[in-house]
């Protein structure tokens, strides 16, 4: 790294694991969402999201071949398949591991970041009320 420089960060990533807090991952981060402030600037967005990017052939332009030729050409004789399943492990990362936060930006104080901290401890400590509740969520769906 360059002499007077420093890394910033600008977002965290988890790795998620449901077998270890018997919840998916989506009931935490929605938890945690409960907890955690917005950002200023985009106070409709949070700063804190499951998944990270898609895998690039689940979108839209793939899965519903938008481009003629890139994925009907009459030159082409094989056949392929943008089907989910095809990645397994990035889909499950996607759809159930990898979660991220934002919660450590150049403007936050120490007292903000012990915020984060303390609203991650509060989720974890209540667990088993997320159990119950995802419990009561699948009986009624």
């Amino acid at each position: 790294m360059k002499d007077g420089c420093k890394h910033v960060y600008y977002q965290q990533t988890f790795k998620f694991n449901k077998e270890i807090t018997g919840i998916h991952r989506n009931t935490f981060v929605d938890a945690l969402k409960a907890e955690l402030p917005t950002m200023v600037l985009r106070e409709s967005t949070p700063i804190i999201g499951s998944g990270f990017a898609p895998p690039l052939y689940l979108q839209p332009i793939y899965q519903q071949r938008l481009h003629k030729c890139s994925f009907n050409c009459p030159r082409y004789e094989g056949a392929v398949s943008y089907e989910r399943g095809l990645c397994p492990v990035t889909e499950r990362m996607f759809f159930e591991e990898v979660f991220t936060h934002e919660f450590m930006r150049p403007s936050f104080s120490k007292t903000d970041l012990e915020d984060v901290v303390n609203a991650y401890h509060k989720v974890y400590e209540n667990m088993n009320e997320l159990k119950e509740y995802e419990m009561k969520k699948s009986v009624t769906v």
